[in-house]
């Protein structure tokens, strides 16, 4: 069987359709990338917001990290980019 662009035009279309009569499909296939993205943006805000929580200092000590206040903030902000977002977007 023959590659034909018309056929290609054919299946977009019923898909395409398909996505204008079933809004809940849309929202379910944009669903999952929003999360990935709002979770990780929320921790880093949080933590951001209260630096000196003590509750951020022994997260970093549980990573080997013995700091305090500000540089337990910046090691757990890159910990959850670096592996939150490698293991979604690899």
């Amino acid at each position: 069987m023959a590659f034909r662009w018309q056929r290609v035009g054919a299946v977009f279309e019923k898909d395409f359709l398909d996505l204008r009569k079933n809004r809940g499909l849309l929202w379910s296939m944009l669903a999952l990338p929003a999360v990935i993205v709002i979770v990780p943006i929320g921790v880093v805000m949080a933590y951001v917001r209260n630096p000196e929580d003590p509750n951020l200092r022994v997260m970093a000590q549980y990573y080997g990290l013995s700091a305090a206040g500000e540089h337990a903030v910046h090691f757990l902000v890159e910990k959850v980019l670096v592996d939150w977002f490698s293991i979604y977007l690899v």
